[in-house]
């Protein structure tokens, strides 16, 4: 996909001296043509973001920079975060990513989101620092919390996957598995299970049998339960 240039973006908006970057942006999509090998990128979200940073005192070229700078349009807080980073530049302050504190794992898939926006944001800082380098002074610092961001949200979404496993594997039991299937993943506060599920076949007709199908239903459902409360909303 293919953007205008800054010097199309220039051209034309000297021929609209009242207009600004963003109805020259929606003119440049309307009249341009492409050969057939390409296309036209979108450029709604550029000018969201262009409409956005209007009120600042930003040349054209910073501003067109700040517009196509990689940002979720849909999050408030991204769009908040390239907001503050345009405005501070505009003062001529030195302009810092804001993201100092240690991410923590992630125990919810709220806190799993906020943790990829947190990263996402770093990116964008990462990304304008490439072209603001003056002022965008702690390249650096967004390089080693991106990293550690990172390794927080991976280690969440291993969590996830073995969570969603093991309680699979806990609901495959209880519902009646195959026999002599093993408990695979019993690892939580309470003792690895170290029972052969071969009891509950129905066919096991004697009352020992019977009651230690019992017992260790209750064990199970008493380890799911125990997994629910200490991992949370995770499903």
């Amino acid at each position: 996909g293919l953007l205008p240039t800054f010097e199309q973006v220039e051209m034309l908006a000297h021929s609209f001296p009242n207009k600004g970057l963003a109805d020259v942006l929606g003119f440049f999509a309307e009249v341009a043509r492409v050969d057939g090998n390409y296309f036209l990128c979108s450029v709604e979200d550029k000018q969201a973001v262009a409409e956005l940073l209007e009120p600042l005192d930003l040349r054209l070229e910073d501003q067109y920079t700040f517009s196509i700078a990689p940002v979720d349009t849909s999050s408030r807080s991204e769009m908040l975060a390239l907001y503050n980073y345009a405005r501070t530049y505009s003062r001529g302050q030195d302009v810092g990513h804001g993201i100092y504190e240690e991410p923590s794992l992630p125990g919810t898939p709220s806190a799993l989101e906020h943790l990829e926006e947190q990263w996402r944001i770093l990116d964008l800082y990462s990304w304008l620092s490439h072209r603001f380098s003056y002022f965008f002074h702690e390249r650096v610092s967004a390089a080693e919390q991106k990293v550690r961001f990172s390794n927080a949200i991976n280690l969440g979404l291993q969590k996830h996957a073995e969570l969603r496993d093991w309680r699979a594997g806990i609901m495959r039991v209880l519902r009646g598995g195959p026999r002599r299937r093993r408990c695979a993943h019993f690892s939580c506060e309470v003792k690895t299970c170290p029972v052969t599920l071969v009891e509950w076949n129905p066919r096991h007709r004697s009352n020992e049998n019977m009651e230690r199908s019992k017992e260790v239903r209750a064990l199970l459902e008493e380890v799911l339960g125990t997994l629910a409360c200490v991992h949370g909303e995770f499903p």
